[in-house]
């Protein structure tokens, strides 16, 4: 072969390598920009209990008087959670602390919502995906002991799950987000009520 031919050669496959690995570039940066259908699948900072709302707490039929709906205290910072809380009962209100227990002094939470967007997954694993990630999560809550039940709802897969008599819990993924829900005291009829409430809001959410 001839040096000229052999240079139009080396040429040619260098010209199609760069072709390849442009291509591959696009798709990959298109795949980025993409996480699912759902509205706020790219978004990383929202005010979660601002969306929320006060009034779709109802839908837990929690008997509390005075709780309410907070980031909480503890929370890590860039987290998407809300809580809805009793604060501490006063000293001086002797049968609130009797029914409170030996937590009287301290904040209760009754109820947890926590929001992860294929954003904020991607802020630390920037090749995540919401319906892997709740699949993770999913594993990982059945091997802490928690038995877990499918449910039906406005999104793409959901579970139920519930340790001892007390604790319960439901995750969902809906095509680019992942809800984590959890709760003291609620009848599991009353979460998954409440979580389909959550979706739908967070569906409509501007």
């Amino acid at each position: 072969m001839k040096f000229a031919e052999l240079l139009s050669s080396r040429n040619g496959i260098v010209g199609v390598g760069v072709l390849v690995f442009a291509v591959l570039a696009i798709v990959y940066l298109l795949s980025m920009t993409k996480g699912g259908e759902h509205p706020l699948t790219l978004q990383n900072d929202l005010d979660l209990c601002g969306l929320l709302g006060d009034d779709i707490w109802l839908e837990l039929n929690y008997p509390a008087s005075d709780p309410v709906s907070r980031v909480p205290a503890n929370a890590d910072p860039g987290m998407l959670i809300c809580a809805l809380e009793l604060d501490p009962v006063p000293p001086g209100d002797r049968f609130a602390r009797v029914a409170r227990g030996d937590d009287a002094d301290q904040v209760r939470t009754i109820a947890t919502v926590t929001f992860n967007t294929t954003a904020t997954l991607r802020a630390s694993n920037p090749a995540a995906r919401s319906d892997s990630y709740a699949e993770m999560f999913d594993a990982e809550v059945v091997a802490s002991g928690w038995e877990g039940w499918q449910i039906e709802g406005p999104w793409s897969w959901g579970w139920l799950y519930s340790k001892g008599e007390e604790q319960t819990a439901t995750l969902v993924e809906d095509d680019g987000v992942v809800l984590w829900t959890t709760a003291n005291g609620v009848a599991p009829d009353d979460l998954v009520t409440f979580t389909r409430a959550v979706t739908r809001r967070m569906r409509t959410a501007n």
